[in-house]
């Protein structure tokens, strides 16, 4: 036989042990080569591999791996070279000492050594490529969540997690780019972005691409703040139509501290957390990690998961709070308030419309009020009593909606309530800048004859320009102009004001409701002003349903 008495079978023993990366491959065709020394005396082995499409790996386009080296002169390499699929090679070199030459025999056992090495070379290398195709973004070249998620993991079974800080960022108005550039450009553009956030990380750290135009770095807390001031203002540039666009962008970055994470996700979750703290902060860019912004993001979500269920379970419940007539203190309407009975306990819109406007979610919990409302209006009427006038909030989300009227109606006519005993009452806001649309809103109610107020008017926003273009039926003053009981700096200006909005509501043919009333001296004042009707806990809290029926057979309130 050809390798009888030689340590070529002990070498294939050894050499085909598992192994799953190239580095531990390295060290046991050391151990393997070291069955075959005496037949044939190596002193060195490459791998040599020529990789044809290198966006998908890390390898340059021919990377030389030394698997091994006894340190001693060697002289020339017999050369084995292998076809890879797609085109590329792989040359599997085997060299001996210098001046040494090998025998037939000898050059038999050398390629059956090569086409080992190269079988095993080429799966690992193949495994290699597929991990790193896995774990990186492959429009930047950078790792992508999964292999970021793998480093923290890393770290954390190391010990190390609390050496370092992880900062979640987004380029700032990026949109731009991709406005003034192509696609492939704007592309380009974001690898040079990213190009440049490695540069400024050792060995040790890592920067990752979510998606999109956001990136989250690991980074040694001592280089935190370097890295920071370098994120203040990033130089790029791409050529494109024979002119070079240069652009100075900048990011917003939450920043946290990783101290006693216990998993990957944590690190995300942490670093996500900060990252919506400096997204929702106004004019500043950077923003750290607590506690305190955990528990309450989290309790944003908590929310927001809840809704569908909460709403489906009617878990919402409707509250009346009365609107009493300033002639002859009898109920002359009533606002819709909506709570929830949320986990045992009762949460104050306060706590839940501003996340259900940031959802999108409360215009389903509007037309939901809007229903109960309807309802309880059919039910008063069955059971003998007079229809009352009920306002109904609706939030400046739905002014995307160009059906609104026409839904509003649909709901008003499912119950065969009167139109004119439901009001819309929208709240005065900056985002409300499309007056035009206010308007046919308005105008489009009002055929209907369904009445519209603003509530919170006089905060600065929008009040003139919704009187002048929007026929506005009701206005509720905002309870900061009621404050009459306590001295404070504007009071006098704030009385002026007051006495003005009233009087020119009134030559206007507007109502007015002043809200927030409290006390009995702002309830003196007011009834001196034109105000025609008051709402406040000076009367009534709201009210749940069965409660607020009570409070309607008694009629009038009695002066205190």
């Amino acid at each position: 036989m050809l390798y009888q008495n030689t340590g070529v079978e002990s070498f294939l023993q050894e050499v085909f042990k598992p192994v799953q990366t190239i580095d531990e491959f390295v060290l046991q065709l050391h151990k393997a080569i070291s069955c075959v020394q005496e037949d044939v005396p190596v002193a060195r082995i490459e791998g040599v591999l020529n990789c044809v499409d290198i966006s998908l790996s890390e390898r340059t386009k021919e990377a030389t791996i030394v698997l091994f080296d006894e340190g001693r002169a060697a002289g020339a390499p017999e050369v084995y070279e292998y076809p890879n699929a797609g085109g590329s090679t792989t040359r599997i070199c085997i060299y001996g000492e210098k001046g040494q030459g090998w025998t037939p025999e000898q050059k038999e056992i050398l390629k059956l050594m090569s086409q080992v090495i190269y079988n095993i070379l080429s799966r690992l290398t193949l495994q290699e490529l597929i991990k790193h195709v896995k774990g990186t973004d492959l429009v930047v070249g950078l790792p992508n969540l999964t292999a970021f998620m793998d480093f923290a993991r890393e770290l954390i079974v190391k010990g190390r997690i609390d050496e370092y800080e992880s900062l979640y960022l987004n380029i700032r108005n990026f949109k731009y780019v991709n406005r003034k550039l192509s696609y492939r450009s704007g592309n380009e553009i974001m690898k040079q972005y990213a190009a440049h956030l490695k540069e400024h990380l050792d060995n040790e750290e890592m920067v990752a691409r979510p998606g999109g135009d956001n990136f989250i770095v690991l980074l040694k807390k001592e280089h935190t703040s370097d890295f920071l001031k370098f994120l203040e203002n990033v130089e790029v540039s791409q050529k494109e139509g024979g002119r070079e666009y240069k652009f100075e962008l900048k990011a917003t970055i939450g920043v946290t501290h990783l101290k006693g994470v216990k998993d990957a996700g944590e690190v995300m979750m942490r670093s996500s957390v900060a990252y919506q703290v400096a997204r929702d902060k106004d004019g500043s860019a950077v923003a750290y990690y607590d506690e305190q912004k955990y528990s309450n993001i989290m309790k944003q979500k908590d929310i927001s998961a809840n809704f569908d269920d909460a709403l489906k379970n009617e878990d919402f419940v409707v509250y009346y709070q009365p609107k009493v007539r300033t002639r002859d203190s009898k109920i002359g309407g009533a606002e819709a308030l909506i709570r929830w009975y949320f986990k045992g306990n009762i949460v104050s819109p306060g706590e839940f419309i501003p996340i259900l406007e940031k959802d999108g979610s409360i215009c389903r919990l509007d037309f939901y009020v809007l229903d109960k409302v309807c309802a309880f209006l059919k039910k008063l009427r069955e059971e003998g009593q007079d229809y009352l006038k009920i306002s109904v909030n609706f939030s400046r989300c739905h002014m995307e909606n160009k059906h609104l009227a026409e839904d509003i109606v649909a709901v008003i006519d499912k119950h065969g309530v009167p139109h004119k005993y439901i009001e819309v009452e929208l709240t005065e806001s900056e985002d409300f800048k499309d007056y035009e649309e206010i308007s046919r809103l308005v105008n489009k109610l009002k055929l209907n004859d369904i009445a519209t107020s603003i509530d919170d008017f006089g905060t600065g926003y929008s009040s003139l320009n919704m009187l002048r273009l929007a026929e506005i039926d009701l206005l509720k003053i905002d309870r900061s102009f009621v404050q009459m009981d306590e001295e404070f700096e504007r009071k006098f200006r704030d009385i002026v004001m007051l006495k003005n909005i009233v009087r020119m509501a009134k030559e206007l043919g507007i109502q007015i409701v002043a809200e927030g009333v409290e006390t009995k001296e702002q309830y003196e004042y007011l009834s001196t002003t034109g105000c025609d009707m008051m709402q406040g806990y000076y009367f009534d809290k709201p009210l749940p349903e069965d409660e607020f029926i009570k409070r309607l057979k008694i009629g009038k309130y009695e002066e205190r």
